[in-house]
């Protein structure tokens, strides 16, 4: 009769973001998007008023519904960008470990060996919480993914976990970031 045990790695464990941090996370990308958000606008509505200019030089009768349409045109299309963002922001994020690999919130499942690498670090926006960031190989190049987690006892487990998957992984992630944070200050 063969032996079954029941390993730590065989077991399926979840981990969730909690619902309150979903704002600090809308707030995190907000904060990183609203420059591109505002240069993005600015330019759609300078092509459409310059295209209306254009038609209406050309001899081409523009209403002045055209150019309220086109002067407001960016501001609209930011706003349907925000609030994409802004439900994106709303939706459960969290991340599975199975025998495998990875099964993430959106992404679906990411296999061992795809996984780049993984780490665990304080928030800016909020000091009790830490961002979870998975770095993993997708097609021809590397795509991350992150959450946020808030309670002490599931980041130590969390920790435990990803260190007995890929102990080496978050030492080569915590070296990249020195070695970046180095080149930032120097």
């Amino acid at each position: 009769m063969a032996e079954t045990g029941v390993s730590f790695l065989a077991m399926n464990i979840t981990f969730e973001q909690p619902r309150h941090l979903n704002s600090l996370s809308y707030q995190r990308h907000i904060r990183a998007l609203r420059p591109m958000l505002l240069v993005f606008g600015a330019t759609l509505t300078a092509f459409v008023l310059l295209a209306l200019r254009y038609k209406a030089h050309s001899g081409q009768q523009i209403s002045g519904v055209h150019w309220v349409l086109g002067a407001t045109t960016g501001g609209f299309a930011v706003g349907l960008m925000w609030l994409t963002l802004r439900f994106e922001a709303s939706i459960r994020r969290w991340v599975e470990l199975g025998d495998k690999g990875f099964l993430l919130a959106k992404r679906g499942f990411i296999t061992d060996k795809r996984l780049i690498a993984w780490s665990l670090t304080p928030e800016s926006l909020e000091p009790r919480c830490h961002r979870l960031r998975i770095t993993y190989r997708s097609g021809f190049g590397h795509k991350c993914w992150s959450m946020l987690l808030g309670d002490d006892r599931q980041l130590s487990q969390l920790r435990d976990a990803l260190t007995a998957r890929a102990p080496l992984l978050e030492v080569k992630q915590a070296e990249s970031e020195r070695v970046a944070r180095n080149r930032l200050t120097a």
